[in-house]
């Protein structure tokens, strides 16, 4: 089973966010989530960040992946609002091959139910639906707890083609002992990144070849979204203040029939299989504040989801109405003086709005999820 702090940003790249991925890999189905509102959080996300560790001496990947020659794709956009004529230092990765840094992630998510209607059964029918369908939600709102998991990231090769990152991690819990540890397989994701921000997909392996089956199923965007580094920001220009426009998109097809699925009064309202809805087209703006006493960099970002409705028949032919009522995201993030992560923290929130009608039946509600995630050094 994919660890849920990894399946987090599924719907956390516009933020860095929230959907399970374990239905695809016939694992048990975990929920995921944005979340709140953001205007009272400004004091929320400005954390402490603690001193970077000094690094240690660690040897290198006995056998690192190759270096991936498929079409790179682009992470920034081709538009950058501000951006000087002249040639400026860019954001990379100067660490060398070997280095390889221990990394704690803690994620949490919350889901409410909000503003639920029910009509066109009659005020005894509606009473009893609506008390079924708050019942029932519980199921889903309790699976809004936090998860740790700890990573490691390494810089497994470096050519003048670029520089290969792999990120790893241990199946199972988190609080599994070190010798139940040692027995689970181990995921290693690793990515090209190329000069200008430019990236090469997603390779994932396993020494576990059922592990490695299943990861190799996933699409190459759940791969990338499963990558803790997809949305560093390699390749943004290193001029303190400076604003940069980073569009992006995000399937909301597992978000929507979680929350669905989640209610099994509302079968009869069930997506078609696959729904293939449109994607959720993101805002994002990221600024480079600068570097620290010690040298970090300072990187700061705010998203924002552009409006989404899709209106779709269901299997009994009621109809669906599906909406994306607004979406916000804040994080800061703190990356050593050799271009690998130190820390970061996010908080991001959405609304979603459901109204389905069958029959003189009619059923709408609001769900609301807040996400947080965070990363620091191990031990800190």
């Amino acid at each position: 089973m994919i660890p849920r702090p990894l399946l987090h940003r599924l719907y956390i790249g516009c933020v860095s966010a929230a959907l399970c991925l374990a239905t695809t890999l016939g694992g048990t189905t975990q929920a995921q989530g944005w979340a709140g509102s953001l205007r009272n959080s400004a004091v929320t996300w400005r954390v402490t960040l603690a001193q970077a560790p000094a690094e240690q001496s660690v040897p290198p990947p006995s056998e690192p992946l190759p270096l991936s020659t498929a079409t790179p794709s682009p992470r920034w956009s081709s538009t950058r609002s501000g951006l000087p004529g002249s040639p400026q230092p860019s954001f990379s990765v100067a660490a060398p091959v070997g280095t390889q840094v221990g990394l704690t992630q803690v994620s949490t998510a919350i889901y409410e139910l909000s503003d639920l209607e029910v009509s066109g059964l009659g005020n005894a029918g509606d009473a009893a639906l609506g008390q079924q369908l708050r019942a029932e939600f519980r199921t889903l709102a309790e699976l809004g707890q936090s998860q740790s998991h700890a990573l490691e990231l390494a810089v497994l090769n470096r050519s003048p083609a670029g520089t290969e990152l792999a990120i790893r991690w241990t199946e199972g819990s988190a609080l599994s002992t070190e010798a139940e540890s040692r027995l689970q397989p181990t995921v290693q994701l690793s990515q090209l990144l190329l000069p200008g921000g430019l990236r090469g997909p997603v390779q994932v392996s396993s020494p576990d070849a059922a592990t490695q089956a299943r990861y190799r199923r996933l699409p190459p965007s759940a791969l990338d979204r499963l990558n803790i580094s997809a949305d560093a920001p390699y390749g943004l220009p290193l001029s303190a203040g400076e604003r940069i426009s980073v569009p992006a998109q995000r399937p909301v097809d597992e978000l929507f029939r979680d929350v669905l699925s989640s209610i099994p009064a509302l079968n009869d309202w069930a997506l078609p299989s696959p729904a293939e809805l449109p994607v959720l087209d993101l805002r994002r703006e990221q600024v480079y504040q600068g570097q620290n006493s010690r040298g970090d960099h300072l990187f700061q970002t705010q998203g924002s989801a552009l409006p989404w409705q899709q209106q779709l028949k269901g299997s009994s032919g009621s109809q669906l109405t599906l909406e994306v009522v607004d979406m916000a995201q804040m994080s800061q993030a703190v990356y050593r003086s050799d271009g690998l992560p130190h820390s970061s923290f996010e908080f991001s929130t959405m609304h979603l709005r459901v109204t389905a009608q069958s029959g003189a039946a009619r059923v709408s509600f609001t769900v609301q999820l807040r996400f947080t995630s965070a990363l620091r050094p191990v031990g800190s």
